[in-house]
């Protein structure tokens, strides 16, 4: 479990499994994120006992109340990469920051705790607010998928990013020496100074 405040992040149990995926049967959502769909239930559960999975999932909790899901997905353990998406499924919760803070807990998670050496995701051309949020705080684009996705009688681009652990270490000794650097990071430092772990 990863607690900052009221924000946790905790491994997914089967008793999670309805909900998660009641979350990723909104199509818009999915769409907007770019995050890997979840399997069958049947699928999950199995993989929910595996000591090594190719994916792991988190569910994202304030206070008590899950609100959405976070997954790292295609997993190479080998590589130590693996391609992350969040969805914060519960309305009442959109627009208030939580993935931004999502984004800055679990960085830090991938990279000191995981040992992760590149996280990666995808998100269509038309989500502004989501492209903002993975440069703010230190993606970097690093390749588009031509007309990959269409939807509403035409074809989008898809903009691949990724984070690299040697950036991000990079990035939190820079910010905590107080060195004007990306919004997110300037935005989250302190919270991120009070993580705890359990």
């Amino acid at each position: 479990m990863i607690r900052k405040g009221n924000l946790i992040l905790r491994r997914a149990v089967k008793a999670d499994i309805p909900k998660a995926l009641k979350w990723q049967a909104n199509e818009e959502m999915v769409y907007l994120t770019g995050v890997p769909r979840l399997s069958l239930q049947e699928d999950l559960e199995r993989e929910l006992s595996q000591p090594f999975p190719n994916r792991l999932i988190f569910i994202i909790q304030i206070k008590d109340t899950a609100i959405g899901y976070l997954a790292l997905s295609n997993i190479r353990w080998k590589d130590r990469s693996g391609q992350f998406g969040i969805i914060v499924g519960e309305k009442d919760y959109w627009n208030k920051l939580y993935g931004a803070n999502v984004y800055v807990i679990f960085l830090d998670y991938a990279f000191n705790t995981l040992n992760m050496n590149k996280i990666y995701g995808i998100v269509p051309e038309n989500n502004q607010r989501h492209i903002r949020l993975i440069e703010k705080g230190g993606g970097k684009k690093e390749g588009i998928l031509k007309e990959h996705i269409f939807k509403d009688g035409r074809y989008y681009d898809v903009y691949m990013y990724g984070f690299l652990q040697r950036d991000y270490l990079e990035g939190k000794k820079e910010s905590q020496k107080g060195i004007r650097i990306s919004w997110l990071w300037r935005k989250t430092n302190t919270k991120l100074r009070g993580l705890t772990k359990e």
